[in-house]
């Protein structure tokens, strides 16, 4: 999923580094709300605690930061 946010921003000009916290929240949405309990690898959504949902947001929105952060710096490092 970083590689594909990577693909986008650089082929996008519109994207900014802002667009990383929604793509976090994206990804929580797609992966830990739906997919993950679709295959029977958690309880479902409604089952899970409030803190667990909170917790996974949370570490998503690091991921999408971390994403941009790890995709700026390889620009700066590849292009001289």
């Amino acid at each position: 999923m970083g590689t594909a946010y990577g693909f986008v921003a650089e082929m996008q000009p519109k994207v900014s580094p802002a667009a990383s916290l929604p793509f976090g929240m994206a990804l929580c949405a797609a992966a830990d709300e739906a997919a993950v309990p679709a295959l029977g690898l958690s309880d479902s959504a409604t089952l899970t605690p409030a803190r667990a949902h909170a917790m996974g947001l949370a570490s998503h929105l690091v991921y999408g930061v971390s994403t941009n952060l790890i995709r700026r710096g390889l620009n700066r490092w590849v292009t001289p």
